[in-house]
């Protein structure tokens, strides 16, 4: 009997510490490392797995360069960017970009049919897009773009972003695509490359804030300094001067939203407080 009963200890040992290990393994492989889960829980349009953050990738200004993006080409923005998106690099990312680079579109390209039915040349068209797809590995990617062939034409063989075709000028336009376009959440990123002209970056960051997620960012590229008085002829004031303003006085933000500015030559940022922050 106390063979027996020696026996059946053993089995309920051996049964609680098989049980204890299993829930530890499972535990272990489940749990996120450093923020990071181990499987992918975030994708557009795609199941590839998430890379590990340790292994060598390229940098920003590499894949710019790669892609042709006058983020590192022609400009240096990539200074910019390489400060601040290494940070969100492996975190799911909602980044929305206005202008998706049509000024080279050509309807009619050398060679094409003249009746306007041959295909368009797109070969100057979306090098930031093949930049941001190939920088972030789980990113949310959304576009504003006036030119709606180009859009159009782009976007058929391209699936790894949405677009809205629109004016960032139009004050309907921005209401409507607020409204639908953070259905989901607000944006984390969000990139002015579009029109370039001082009064539309104004306009846009005063109307656009509102997508910025809290403790996201907004970037407007093609910043004129307060030096460059061309825009006074012009009839606008140089975005430069709006920055000032912004510096000492929150003149375009609700609750004291702003949390910091920093600026390049032709790039400025500016980061949204976090909730609580006060």
């Amino acid at each position: 009997m106390a063979l027996k009963s020696v026996s059946q200890a053993r089995l309920v040992l051996f049964l609680v510490v098989a049980v204890t290990c299993f829930f530890m393994i499972y535990t272990f492989y489940q749990r996120p490392i450093d923020g990071v889960p181990t499987k992918a829980t975030w994708g557009w349009k795609t199941t590839e797995p998430v890379p590990d953050p340790s292994a060598p990738r390229p940098s920003f200004r590499d894949l710019a360069l790669q892609y042709g993006s006058h983020k590192a080409t022609i400009h240096k923005y990539h200074f910019m960017y390489e400060k601040y998106l290494p940070n969100i690099r492996d975190r799911p990312t909602k980044l929305l970009e206005i202008g998706l680079g049509c000024e080279s579109y050509s309807r009619n390209p050398p060679g094409g049919d003249s009746s306007g039915a041959a295909a368009h040349d797109l070969a100057g068209v979306g090098a930031s897009y093949h930049t941001f797809v190939a920088y972030f590995p789980r990113l949310s990617l959304t576009y504003i773009e006036r030119d709606s062939d180009c859009a159009r034409d782009f976007f058929r063989t391209h699936d790894k972003a949405a677009v809205f075709v629109g004016d960032q000028g139009d004050e309907a336009f921005l209401d409507r695509f607020s409204a639908e376009s953070t259905v989901h959440g607000l944006f984390d990123v969000v990139i002015d490359d579009g029109a370039g002209t001082d009064a539309l970056q104004e306009k846009s960051l005063r109307d656009l804030w509102r997508v910025v997620r809290p403790g996201g960012v907004y970037f407007v590229e093609g910043v004129r300094s307060r030096n460059d008085r061309s825009a006074v002829g012009e009839g606008q004031r140089p975005f430069g001067d709006f920055v000032q303003e912004l510096l000492w006085e929150d003149v375009m933000l609700s609750d004291g939203e702003l949390r910091s500015i920093d600026c390049m030559e032709g790039i400025c940022a500016f980061f949204k407080k976090e909730e609580g922050m006060p």
